[in-house]
């Protein structure tokens, strides 16, 4: 990560694929809604935001240390680490409204990305974002 980044300042609102089903699973009951947003660097998810009423009681927690960690690779690997093409590559994924207060919304949506995003399934999806970049660079 760029030293001095605030990730949570980064990223456009314009969503690029779709949320995971597994991500929409029931959860319990709760009168109170919030609406969470994913954090992506290219297609690797970095953390969550949720809010029950926009801006103020707005909750953001990351992944683990090991998604950071794969997004700096194939920053470092793809030539993305400047300044420009790194901010470049931060969005946010569609808003989605789960039953309960933000920051239980943002602890669920967080153990259910670390349960879908096993060691192996992330260390596959930096090989097929590199091997993507390095195809297109080459034709």
């Amino acid at each position: 990560m760029i030293p001095g980044m605030n990730w949570a300042e980064y990223g456009s609102t314009e969503s690029k694929q779709p949320v995971p089903s597994s991500l929409n699973s029931p959860s319990p009951k709760s009168d109170t809604m919030a609406i969470y947003q994913i954090l992506y660097w290219d297609e690797i998810p970095v953390g969550v935001k949720a809010t029950a009423d926009g801006r103020r009681r707005r909750v953001r927690k990351h992944l683990s240390n090991r998604f950071q960690m794969a997004v700096d690779s194939v920053a470092t690997i793809t030539g993305r680490s400047d300044e420009e093409s790194y901010m470049a590559g931060w969005w946010w994924g569609d808003p989605v409204t789960e039953p309960g207060k933000p920051a239980e919304v943002a602890e669920r949506v967080i153990e259910r990305l670390e349960d879908e995003y096993p060691t192996k399934r992330l260390s596959e999806l930096r090989r097929s974002i590199i091997a993507a970049h390095q195809a297109q660079q080459d034709g």
